[in-house]
């Protein structure tokens, strides 16, 4: 399988982008009565090899697929705390750690067994680890500003982010903290569900963004992932997709086409050029990153929270000479004639007033 995807009724998709094909690889007799599957994520074994990947159900069941006997385990059910996961990751082979949408941010052995435990503040929408320093993830939401934490000790808040100064009419701006990407060690970039992308630098000593753009006011993110250097990915609830470039400049680089409901999920493949999305049209999505060309595009049959890629086999087996006959290569729209008003994207800097958008200096520490 090329990629695996979370799916709305409770089943695990295995995705073939060579075949456009799904297969269900689930053992439910009745998926309309399932608990949704929300989170997916790999665990190694002590080899290091990616053959386990970790469940999470809305019910607070983990569940485990693994990949080589096809067969699954129920691993543990979650003690503590009430809601959705929003964030699951491993520290090594034995431990994870997740967030629940109540706000408990957990640390647990493969037993199950809480051995960290600290409350991040409700209404949490994402928490994601630091790629670059395992021992640390971020977390955000309504009403829940960006905040940093280290998991070697919880109780120690690295960072906490500071809300925008208020806007032309003196109101507070509200925050929503939809997803976020570690651009480096230092640097974050996080989408709102107001429409704004913001970057934090927490070498500089400030608090407040040090990056402040709208797409278009009526924007709404749902997901963000980062390609490489200082290049963001984000998606709205209208299904718009843009690749965003925080250097020199704040600038939208080009909008990837071809979706018709909102974004739910979005990855990029870790070493070569390609986008993964997932959207409520029950579709997922490969793009090429600089082209915008969409390489494949797969049924899936019920809607998808979740699409994460394999850790195992050839990815994208043909997605360098794509057969231009295929049927994702049918539906490319050429946008190359897209002109996007600079008035629709607005940018602001720290503690600075909103200013035009292609006068806009890039910010963030280098």
């Amino acid at each position: 399988m090329d990629a695996y995807a979370a799916s709305e009724n409770g089943l695990l998709k295995g995705l073939n982008f060579g075949s456009n094909s799904s297969v269900n690889l689930s053992e439910i007799s009745n998926p309309s009565a399932a608990e949704p599957v929300d989170y997916l994520h790999w665990l190694t074994d002590e080899g290091g090899a990616a053959t386990r990947l970790l469940c999470t159900c809305r019910d607070g069941r983990l569940r485990i697929y693994k990949t080589g006997a096809k067969s699954w385990n129920e691993f543990f059910h979650l003690k503590s705390g009430h809601g959705r996961v929003r964030g699951l990751c491993s520290l090594d082979e034995n431990v994870i750690a997740l967030c629940r949408e109540s706000g408990d941010l957990i640390v647990l052995n493969t037993e199950g067994e809480e051995e960290v435990k600290v409350n991040v503040g409700s209404g949490i929408s994402r928490m994601r680890q630091n790629q670059f320093d395992h021992n640390v993830v971020a977390t955000g939401g309504k009403e829940n500003d960006l905040k940093i934490w280290s998991l070697s000790d919880p109780q120690m808040l690295l960072f906490s982010a500071k809300n925008v100064r208020n806007d032309f009419l003196d109101l507070r701006v509200p925050v929503w903290i939809r997803d976020f990407a570690f651009v480096s060690e230092n640097v974050l970039a996080t989408c709102t569900a107001y429409g704004q992308i913001r970057s934090y630098d927490t070498r500089c000593g400030q608090r407040r963004p040090v990056v402040d753009f709208q797409w278009f006011e009526d924007s709404s993110f749902t997901a963000m992932t980062n390609h490489e250097d200082d290049k963001i990915i984000a998606g709205d609830t209208r299904g718009r997709v843009g690749l965003f470039d925080l250097r020199a400049k704040v600038k939208l680089v080009h909008v990837f086409k071809g979706f018709n409901g909102g974004v739910t999920s979005l990855q990029c493949h870790e070493t070569l050029p390609y986008v993964v999305s997932s959207s409520i049209d029950r579709f997922v999505r490969v793009h090429e990153l600089e082209t915008k060309k969409m390489l494949y595009k797969v049924y899936c049959k019920s809607r998808i929270n979740h699409v994460i890629l394999s850790k195992n086999g050839c990815c994208f087996p043909s997605a360098l000479h794509a057969d231009k006959n295929s049927p994702a290569a049918d539906e490319v729209v050429d946008d190359s004639s897209d002109t996007y008003d600079s008035e629709s994207v607005s940018t602001q800097s720290g503690d600075s007033d909103v200013i035009p958008f292609n006068n806009q200096t890039d910010h963030v520490s280098q």
